[in-house]
């Protein structure tokens, strides 16, 4: 086997870190800011059905 030159492996670990990372970000980013928009709509989906 070829050895992993120190560059490689440390280029491999913070591609690693920068992938999951993103996941993060988009992870929080759903779950905080989108939840209050989910919960916009539904109340006025909710006044809607009221009306109606």
């Amino acid at each position: 086997m070829e050895k992993i030159g120190v560059n490689n492996f440390i280029s491999t670990i913070i591609g690693i870190c920068l992938i999951l990372t993103c996941f993060l970000i988009f992870y929080f980013f759903q779950k905080y800011l989108f939840s209050k928009y989910k919960n916009k709509v539904k109340n006025v989906v909710d006044k809607d059905d009221d009306l109606s």
